[in-house]
């Protein structure tokens, strides 16, 4: 209810008496009165004294420290007490428990332990003012959830509340039983916020570093997700160790690990598929081209066989030296990867069988071993070094694939900001108008770019050229900036090569990956967006190690790994006895490299 009234123009302070109106000529005004017409007593509270130290602190949304308490604000309470009550609720055993109000009941405590301290004398403190309501609970579990998430709100959302506020908060839900994918709501917090305080909540290690504060929320949540797969102990160990002295890479080498956990859960499958069929699962050969062992892809039959056949995984199946073993791949295209089975034989001189091209009535191609041309042993012994550099080249390849995967998903979201400095102008034309993979990325219509600026369905081929032009000139200078930069960097991309670039770069390959890191690239992470570093072998390009031995690399093949023909085909018949070879040779089938592995890690489709 409103009344207007006729009052006294009142801009005197509080501790000046006002004139006496019925002497002095008074200067009003109208107000506006706002009566609380609709107001009703609450029965079921009373407004309480309390002893603090007789108050019930229950489990709290906020951790508190008795150093935390600030000497002012307990010489307040000492001087005045709680002006703002304390609220309090009596449970089912009469005890009266503080629902908001933990620090004010610290306070008080500490004030009347001074008082004593210094008078002696207990009636020189102020009791605890309380707001208490009378026990009408039913459920006390409802009512701990209850209190808990009014806490977090009087905190939260009125009041800051560190990391380790709102970890406790959920883990007291948590253990009352509240359901994980509830919290959030009861909280109000944001979906991803929800998910990183429940997931690090649930994580024995990963909260206790929380609430040392070792780690923050977000990287605690990173351990927290190893340690819920229970066979990990590792991994954690390594991200805690990560976190501590290299947080920066703490996000890559989660992704390393994640990377390395679906791999061998996904070999372990095919590895148990393979097995429950009666075949032997081997590690991986140090070598392809050795004297005993081959993959079947390479070879034919026997030596009689004409040259150029294939045999297949069905023929060889009752072979005694019938193998296999398994490889894993993961790309930008193929992003979850597929654990590709490459059968051997671990013998196949001593089990009849040729090197596919091999001469007529031959066993082994003549000529040192080319791994394009599918066969031919390795000559001399594999040395230490060697067997170590062809680790490097593999176990580098490996993690050229992941980091690129990284990098790509980085410049995806780098395609779709709307300005970049007029600084980078500079570079941009030293490198249009110095760059040959721009220049062929170009006469190709920019397909790499285009699939990065999500344009690839738009404007890809020849002929919408036209299109592509006009949508560019429509952008904002320093939007088309951003365009052209990422058709400069997809075009050297475009190019690298994860046997080559890590180890002899080039000098395009070098400016590249140095503006990569001034550009502040960021990638999506399950705990948000977290800013891209370059990994350990992509730093490699920057930071060349001393060169190998150029012996030792032309004795380390660039060994590809092709599966085999699955079952019989025609074409692979036996010499007659009355057959020459002469007449039955055929030009040794030379197996193109794009038939048996993808060098280049971005595979798209040919221009239309």
């Amino acid at each position: 209810m409103t009344t207007t009234e006729r009052a006294l123009d009142n801009n005197t302070p509080s501790r000046v008496a006002s004139p006496d109106t019925s002497t002095h000529d008074a200067d009003t005004h109208e107000i506006t009165l706002v009566l609380p017409t609709s107001a009703q007593e609450v029965k079921d509270f009373k407004l309480l004294h309390v002893d603090p130290d007789e108050l019930v602190i229950g489990r709290n949304a906020r951790a508190f420290k008795h150093e935390d308490l600030d000497p002012d604000f307990v010489h307040d309470l000492s001087d005045r007490g709680n002006y703002v009550p304390i609220i309090a609720r009596f449970d089912a055993h009469g005890q009266l428990v503080v629902r908001d109000g933990q620090v004010r009941t610290h306070g008080l405590r500490e004030a009347k332990r001074l008082a004593v301290d210094k008078h002696g004398d207990e009636s020189t403190w102020h009791k605890a003012l309380v707001l208490a309501q009378e026990h009408d609970i039913t459920d006390e579990r409802a009512a701990e959830i209850e209190r808990l998430v009014e806490q977090h709100g009087a905190n939260f959302l009125r009041f800051a509340m560190t990391e380790a506020d709102h970890l406790r908060t959920v883990q007291g839900l948590l253990e009352l039983g509240v359901e994980p994918e509830k919290v959030g709501k009861k909280l109000r917090l944001k979906a991803n916020d929800a998910a990183v305080l429940v997931a690090v909540a649930k994580s024995t290690h990963a909260a206790e570093l929380a609430h040392q504060g070792v780690l923050g929320l977000s990287e605690s949540a990173v351990i927290a997700e190893f340690e819920a797969f229970g066979d990990e102990n590792e991994a954690v160990a390594a991200l805690t160790e990560v976190a501590q002295s290299n947080p920066r890479h703490l996000h890559q080498t989660a992704q390393r690990l994640r990377e390395a956990r679906t791999e061998r859960l996904a070999v372990q499958i095919a590895a148990a598929e393979l097995a429950a069929q009666g075949v032997t699962v081997i590690e991986r050969p140090d070598t392809l081209y050795g004297p005993q062992i081959r993959q079947i892809a390479d070879l034919r039959p026997t030596a009689r066989t004409r040259p150029g056949s294939t045999l297949s995984v069905k023929r060889h199946s009752t072979c005694p030296g019938h193998a296999a073993f398994l490889s894993f791949r993961r790309t930008w295209q193929d992003r979850e990867g597929a654990v590709t089975v490459i059968h051997v034989c671990t013998d196949f001189q001593k089990h009849k069988h040729a090197e596919r091209n091999a001469e007529p009535g031959q066993t082994l191609l003549e000529g040192p071993t080319n791994a394009t041309s599918g066969g031919g042993t390795q000559q001399g012994p594999t040395t230490a070094e060697k067997k170590a550099y062809r680790k490097t080249v593999i176990a580098n390849g490996k993690a050229w694939d992941l980091a690129t995967i990284k990098r790509m998903e980085a410049l995806e979201l780098f395609a779709k900001r709307r300005s970049l400095s007029q600084a980078e102008d500079t570079w941009l034309e030293a490198m249009r108008a110095t760059s040959s993979r721009y220049a062929d990325a170009a006469s190709k219509g920019h397909r790499l770019a285009l699939k990065l600026l999500g344009w690839d369905t738009k404007f890809a081929g020849y002929g919408n050229k036209p299109s592509l032009r006009a949508e560019i000139l429509k952008a904002k200078p320093e939007r088309a900036r951003i365009i052209s930069m990422v058709m400069v960097l997809a075009a050297v991309e475009q190019g690298a090569s994860r046997r080559t670039t890590w180890e002899n770069p080039s000098d395009e390959e070098i400016a590249y990956f140095a503006k990569l890191q001034t550009l502040k690239l960021q990638t999506m992470e399950p705990t948000g967006l977290a800013d891209w570093e370059l990994s350990d072998v992509e730093a490699l390009v920057l930071n060349r190690s001393a060169p190998v031995d150029a012996a030792v690399i032309a004795a380390v093949v660039d060994e590809l790994e092709v599966e085999a023909t699955p079952d019989d085909e025609d074409g692979d018949t036996d010499l007659d006895d009355g057959d020459t070879p002469e007449a039955l040779h055929t030009p040794a089938t030379v197996i193109d490299t794009e038939t048996r592995a993808v060098e280049h890690d971005h595979e798209l489709a040919p221009d239309q």
